[in-house]
């Protein structure tokens, strides 16, 4: 069972230390508001500021405001220097459910949930005079539980408003992700400025206009849709399919894949999650690479298998994972149930 978590811990955190062909050059697919941001003067910005345990959020925004001037920084910059600083600084407070929190709380102790974290971005980024809004809703969650490794929780992120287009923040899911009550700070700009098309697959907003889309989704395609990674989109992946977070097993079972064709064709693999918490390697029958698509057809143990887990090869036998299906597995329930009957 240890085995099990530790492949979910690492094939699922937020990890932002792998490469793409071209994201050495500044390219990314997934935000286009950081094509507006030069990250090395950030980087020597966030240097300068002083230290959070020796300031408030008024000193530290009056910090900030002589850094944009000094710096000439444009209003993306700005709001990225927050977004790093908190990530920098603030930690998810793992043990806590999602209630009402506020900005002063945060930054007095360096820890929050997304609704204080988001409050905090909020101010800080107003300060800088940025139009910014906290948005309510529905994420996925992903949590070492093998009962529901993909869980929905309350939860809140933000908007900022550049040069006339809103943009989605998500600071909480930059900064980390939680190890069941451990906080593991694993850096990702990912989540500043993400594409709505992207975003949606993790964040429904309670009030549809923060979808940011061009046709908006119900909460039932929501819930239903595919479980995504953020490591999905930075490899260059468009679409998956089946695109449902659960796959029928039979002898068609298969995933499909499209991806950026300008980037080298990953190799992936394919993981199954048994009932008693065991991870196997499935059998692939056929891996096929065409025009921007991959085909996978494999093999699975039809009365264990509980998760699905795609993953991509980081680097030499060193898998990452971008995609999670829950198993329909009528076979496994009907014999549950012949075994129930036999007992009575």
């Amino acid at each position: 069972m240890k085995d099990i978590f530790l492949f979910i811990i690492v094939s699922f955190s937020l990890i932002n230390q792998f490469i793409l062909s071209k994201e050495s050059n500044g390219f990314n697919s997934y935000s286009k508001l950081l094509e507006y941001i030069r990250a090395d003067i950030i980087d020597k910005a966030l240097l300068t500021l002083p230290k959070r345990a020796q300031s408030d959020i008024l000193k530290m925004s009056i910090e900030m405001n002589k850094l944009k001037e000094s710096y000439l920084l444009n209003d993306a910059e700005s709001a990225f220097l927050v977004y790093k600083w908190i990530t920098q600084n603030i930690i998810y407070d793992c043990k806590e459910d999602e209630k009402s929190e506020y900005a002063s709380n945060v930054f007095n102790t360096g820890m929050g949930i997304s609704s204080g974290i988001a409050d905090l971005f909020k101010t800080m980024a107003n300060l800088l005079h940025i139009e910014t809004n906290s948005i309510n809703g529905i994420v996925k969650y992903q949590k070492n539980d093998i009962n529901n490794l993909m869980q929905e929780i309350e939860y809140v992120w933000n908007s900022i408003l550049i040069n006339d287009t809103y943009y989605l923040v998500d600071v909480s899911m930059g900064g980390g992700t939680c190890n069941i009550d451990t906080f593991q700070k694993t850096y990702s700009d990912f989540y500043f400025g993400t594409n709505p098309e992207f975003f949606i697959y993790s964040h429904f907003p309670k009030d549809s206009k923060w979808q940011l889309l061009s046709n908006n989704i119900s909460y039932s395609q929501f819930s239903s849709m595919a479980s995504l990674i953020d490591s999905f989109f930075k490899y260059g992946f468009k679409a998956i399919s089946p695109n449902t977070n659960t796959i029928i097993v039979d002898a068609k079972a298969y995933i499909g894949l499209s991806y950026d064709e300008s980037l080298i064709p990953p190799n992936l693999r394919v993981g199954g999650i048994t009932f008693d918490g065991n991870m196997e390697i499935l059998d692939l029958l056929s891996y096929t690479k065409s025009k921007g698509k991959i085909e996978i057809s494999f093999l699975m143990n039809k009365q264990k298998l509980r998760y699905l887990i795609v993953s991509v090869e980081k680097s030499p036998n060193n898998f990452i994972g971008i995609a999670l299906y829950k198993v329909n597995n009528s076979i496994r329930k009907n014999n549950l149930r012949k075994n129930q009957k036999k007992k009575i």
